[in-house]
């Protein structure tokens, strides 16, 4: 009886607007009445209920396969050599742009290629490189930059983006 006022309560609590009140659930309310025994929610899974038995603090000790696993001072030097890698072969490809004269049929060539792949110059982010290289290349040939496919696509992307915004990246 008191789950089912309670249900009530939420129902005109919905109605009046509150979206996280609940809908009615008939159904538990039958199954408590014809002797529903009392339910609780508890989880636990069988590493964490290994880890508590076995006294560990740390679940990677308990895990079936725990060396297919890489420890955090493994995923901190991957993170870090990803990073370099990345950065110091961009900053490079980067370089072939500096001064270059954009509405060139090799430069925008050489962007092409760069942008093979690539959503963004850095890949999957937008960055100040980007804009930097769009208002050089904005301003050539209309029809060279729709044979190129990457720079166009990329051009149609980054023109979405308002010129604030472009200056905030």
């Amino acid at each position: 009886m008191v789950q089912y006022e309670l249900f009530l309560e939420q129902a005109k609590a919905g109605s009046a607007g509150d979206v996280e009140a609940m809908i009615m659930d008939d159904s538990f309310v039958t199954a408590l009445e014809h002797g529903l025994p009392p339910t609780g929610g508890f989880g636990l899974g069988i590493d964490r209920l290994t880890m508590f038995l076995s006294n560990k603090n740390n679940i990677k000790e308990v895990l079936l396969f725990p060396a297919m696993k890489p420890t955090d001072a493994e995923m901190s030097l991957i993170a870090k050599n990803k990073k370099n890698a990345s950065s110091a072969s961009t900053k490079a490809d980067l370089s072939q742009f500096e001064g270059a004269d954009m509405s060139s049929e090799a430069s925008l060539k050489a962007l092409d290629d760069l942008l093979a792949g690539k959503a963004f110059i850095h890949g999957t982010a937008p960055s100040r490189d980007d804009a930097e290289l769009l208002e050089k290349v904005l301003p050539g040939d209309a029809t060279l930059l729709a044979t190129m496919k990457n720079v166009s696509a990329w051009t149609s992307l980054l023109s979405m983006f308002s010129a604030e915004v472009r200056a905030s990246w």
